[in-house]
C-alpha cells in the first residue's frame, strides 16, 4: 500500500500542498486569511490579508490548516480534528470527534473517525454516505469532483458520493477547467467530466512540466522540446527557446522562461517581453511578477519589465486575495506590504503558513487490515509552515 501514499502526494500538488513555484501561481494559491506566527510568539494566529488585522490572535498551539470558505481545521490536545470559523475561534463547529477532517472546499467534505472508514459529510456534519472498506483514500473536492482510491485503482466521485468515473486508472489528477489527466499503463489520458478520452499521450514521449493553468494550457515536455496543450488536446506551435527541463506555466498568455542560468518572460508564441536577466522570476498576479536579481534581492516588475516594487527585500510572496498585497522579508521577520512598500499590518511574523499540506488534502481509511493499511505518516510533508516561498 506504500504506492497509495506516493500517488496521494502527487495528487496533493494540485490541491495546494505545493508552495511557490518559479513558473507561477493560480487562484488555488490565494487566500484572504492566512495562518501566521507573530514575531516573538509560539502560538498561531490568523491574519486578514485584506485589512492587515488579526482575526485570531495567539489562539492555537498547533498550526491551523489553510482557511477555506472562512473555515479551518486544527488538531486539538487529544489529537482529534476540530473545525472553526474565523469569526469565532473559541467554539468548534463539529461536536463529533474526527481523527481526519478536510476543509469544506464545497458544501461537502470527507471525514474519518478513529479506526473507521471514510465518510462524506455536509456542513452540518451530518453523514451523507459511509464508504465500504474497499475505499482506502479520498482527496478533497475540486470543481465538484473528488479523486478516490478503490481496490488499488483510482477514479472520481461527485458531491453525493456517487462514482461518476469508475476506479480504473493507475493515477488520477484533479479536474481543472473541466478536464483532468489520468494515467493508465504507459498512457497519460486527458479526459472530460464524463471520463471520455480527449487525447492519449505516450508517456515515453510526453511528460508533465506543470499542471493546467487558469489560461487552460498544460505545459508538457515532448522530447527535448516544450509544447503547450489546450483543453481540446491540441498543441501550440513549438517555440525553440522553450527547452525541456524547466517548469513552464501559462498565465495571461505569457510564460516565464529560462536560458539556463537566468529567467525572462515571453508570450506563448515566443515573443520576448523581458529578456532573461533574473535569478528568479515568478508570476504573482495579472501583470505582476516577483523577481530576484543577481544580488539575491527581491522586487516586483510588470510584464514590460518596469519596476513596481524596488529590489530591497530578502523574500517576497503574493498569496493574498488582494493582488497588491505582498508578504516581504527583510532580516529575520515578515511584514505585509502594498505595492508602494507601505506596511498593511502593524504586526510582523516569524512564519507564514501556505499550502494545504497533505493532511488537509486527503483522508485515508483507518478500517484496513494491519498488513494492508495505507501509511498515514506524513512526516516532513505534514508541515506547511515555511520561512521561504520555495522558489
Amino acid at each position: 500500500m506504500k504506492n497509495h501514499f506516493i500517488k496521494t502526494a502527487l495528487l496533493a500538488v494540485v490541491a495546494g500542498a505545493m508552495l511557490w513555484s518559479c513558473s507561477g501561481s493560480s487562484s488555488f494559491d490565494k487566500s484572504r486569511y492566512i495562518p501566521v506566527q507573530l514575531e516573538g510568539e509560539e502560538k498561531w494566529s490568523i491574519l486578514d490579508t485584506e485589512s492587515g488585522e488579526l482575526v485570531c490572535e495567539n489562539d492555537f498551539s498547533e498550526m491551523p490548516s489553510l482557511v477555506v470558505n472562512d473555515m479551518f481545521v486544527i488538531t486539538n490536545i487529544d489529537g482529534n480534528k476540530e473545525m472553526y470559523n474565523v469569526n469565532d475561534s473559541k467554539t468548534p463547529l463539529n461536536k463529533e470527534k474526527y481523527s481526519q477532517l478536510l476543509p469544506f472546499n464545497e458544501d461537502v467534505t470527507f471525514a474519518v473517525k478513529k479506526g473507521k472508514g471514510i465518510m462524506l459529510i455536509d456542513r452540518n456534519f451530518e453523514v451523507i454516505k459511509t464508504f465500504s472498506d474497499k475505499y482506502t483514500m479520498a482527496q478533497n473536492f475540486i470543481e465538484g469532483k473528488a479523486v478516490f482510491c478503490k481496490e488499488d485503482k483510482w477514479g472520481y466521485m461527485n458531491t453525493k458520493g456517487e462514482e461518476v468515473i469508475p476506479a480504473k486508472f493507475d493515477v488520477c489528477y484533479n479536474f481543472l477547467n473541466g478536464v483532468a489527466f489520468a494515467q493508465k499503463g504507459s498512457k497519460l489520458l486527458m479526459i472530460n467530466d464524463k471520463g471520455e478520452t480527449i487525447r492519449s499521450f505516450n508517456m515515453e514521449k510526453y511528460s508533465f512540466l506543470s499542471f493546467m493553468s487558469e489560461d487552460g494550457y498544460v505545459p508538457m515536455s515532448k522530447g527535448d522540446k516544450v509544447v503547450f496543450v489546450d483543453k481540446k488536446g491540441e498543441e501550440l506551435p513549438v517555440v525553440e527557446k522553450m527547452k525541456s527541463g524547466w517548469s513552464y506555466k501559462a498565465n495571461d498568455g505569457k510564460t516565464v522562461y529560462s536560458n539556463g542560468d537566468e529567467m525572462g518572460l515571453m508570450t506563448l508564441d515566443g515573443e520576448i517581453l523581458v529578456r532573461a536577466k533574473y535569478r528568479i522570476l515568478s508570476y504573482a498576479s495579472p501583470d505582476r511578477y516577483i523577481a530576484s536579481n543577481n544580488n539575491g534581492k527581491y522586487g516586483v516588475i510588470d510584464s514590460k519589465g518596469e519596476e513596481i516594487l524596488p529590489f530591497d527585500y530578502d523574500e517576497l510572496g503574493q498569496i493574498s486575495t488582494n493582488p497588491k498585497h505582498y508578504f516581504a522579508k527583510d532580516g529575520s521577520s515578515y511584514i505585509l506590504i502594498d505595492e508602494e512598500g507601505k506596511e498593511i499590518s502593524k504586526d510582523s511574523f516569524n512564519f507564514i503558513m501556505w499550502g494545504a499540506g497533505i493532511d488537509a488534502s486527503n483522508v485515508v481509511s483507518e478500517n484496513q487490515p494491519a498488513s494492508e493499511e495505507t501509511t498515514n505518516d506524513r512526516s516532513d510533508s505534514d508541515s506547511a509552515a515555511v520561512s521561504e516561498w520555495g522558489y
